[in-house]
């Protein structure tokens, strides 16, 4: 079982699954997991007619409804209820309960074979513990620039996470001071082959919480076949985590490099709607073979990052989720000519486009393109 309070949201999630015993094929781990079904895109067994009730200090009630929607059935395994001090009573006539600094929360679930699994957690904080702040925006030169985070200290609070957003998956630490320093040629070692955490052309999200016992033990501890040491679990009748999340900051970087190889820089192209661009770095040279990445801006302002590579004059760029490098909107393949790429686009592409695009080096400013420094 999966549930973390977050007093700056509304709606709120209990993941219920089975452990995985070999009973039951799952699937693939390399396909993206889709949000709306987390449990079974991710390779999971999901628990579904469980009865998962939610009480606070009140002693009010929540029956959490489960999220199943479409055919065939999405969301199964994932019940949701309201928290009322973030908004109204939950949609469907259900109480939803507080959620707020220093609440006190327990969670109960039944299963339909009569299995019950409960768990405890008091949220950070207290009244007048300020939380969610506005998002804040900033350049980064990763090369260059050091990210340095400070925050102010929240009680009850058994530890900071401190999370990155990345392609490749989320970089994240835990620290017991209300600072932080992430220097821009930081290595992901949660992902395969250490890549970089601030990938250049992509807008990356860091966000900063306050997070109680049973988050800070769960997620810092593993089931480790060496040592013989397992996950640190607080619930009583089953495996997982029901804790507690406060955020206290968000900042959305732009990440940019210096350009360095011959092949860095803007590249535009006249699109059927208008100019697009490429604005591309070379990430790694080895073997041949050149680790590719950057920004693909459209001319309606959207902007997403891409990954690739370039093998002699062949280019492979793919315009992926700023999470989770699986997730593609587009694909573009093509042929490098000196200061030209000429690629062929596809995925979400208007009627009447082809997807030929002939991009061209441009030196001079694009409206509306944030420039790297």
């Amino acid at each position: 079982m999966h549930a973390v309070a977050n007093p700056a949201v509304f709606e709120q999630f209990v993941l219920v699954e089975r452990t995985l015993s070999g009973r039951v094929t799952v699937t693939d781990p390399d396909v993206a997991s889709d949000p709306f079904d987390p449990i079974r895109s991710g390779g999971g067994v999901p628990v579904t007619g469980a009865r998962v009730e939610v009480t606070d200090a009140t002693g009010a009630t929540a029956v959490a409804v489960e999220s199943q929607t479409g055919t065939p059935l999405r969301g199964t395994g994932v019940y949701r209820f309201g928290n009322v001090a973030a908004g109204p009573n939950f949609p469907g006539g259900r109480a939803g309960v507080r959620v707020a600094p220093g609440a006190r929360l327990t969670l109960r679930v039944v299963t339909q074979e009569g299995t019950v699994v409960q768990g405890a957690t008091t949220v950070p904080g207290g009244a007048g513990t300020p939380f969610a702040p506005p998002a804040r925006t900033r350049n980064f030169l990763r090369d260059r620039d050091t990210l340095r985070l400070q925050w102010d200290p929240v009680p009850g609070a058994r530890s900071y996470l401190v999370r990155v957003e990345s392609p490749y998956g989320a970089f994240f630490l835990f620290t017991d001071s209300a600072s932080a320093t992430l220097t821009g040629e930081l290595r992901n070692v949660f992902a395969d082959r250490l890549p970089r955490v601030f990938q250049a052309g992509f807008t990356q999200w860091v966000n900063v919480a306050a997070v109680d016992t049973n988050f800070f033990d769960y997620y810092r501890s593993t089931n480790s076949p060496f040592t013989g040491s397992g996950l640190i679990n607080r619930l009583d009748g089953g495996i997982g985590v029901f804790g507690a999340y406060v955020p206290v900051q968000s900042i959305a970087l732009s990440v940019r490099a210096t350009d360095r190889d011959p092949f860095d820089g803007r590249y535009v192209s006249a699109g059927p709607q208008g100019p697009e661009a490429l604005r591309l770095w070379v990430d790694a040279r080895a073997n041949g073979l050149a680790e590719v990445t950057g920004a693909y801006r459209l001319p309606t302002a959207e902007q997403y990052g891409v990954l690739g590579t370039l093998e002699g004059t062949r280019l492979r760029l793919r315009a992926v989720d700023a999470g989770d490098s699986r997730v593609a909107d587009r694909v573009m393949e093509g042929e490098v000519r000196g200061d030209t790429i000429l690629v062929q686009l596809r995925g979400a592409l208007l009627a009447g486009d082809d997807g030929r695009r002939r991009f061209v080096r441009d030196t001079t400013p694009i409206p509306g393109e944030q420039p790297p420094r």
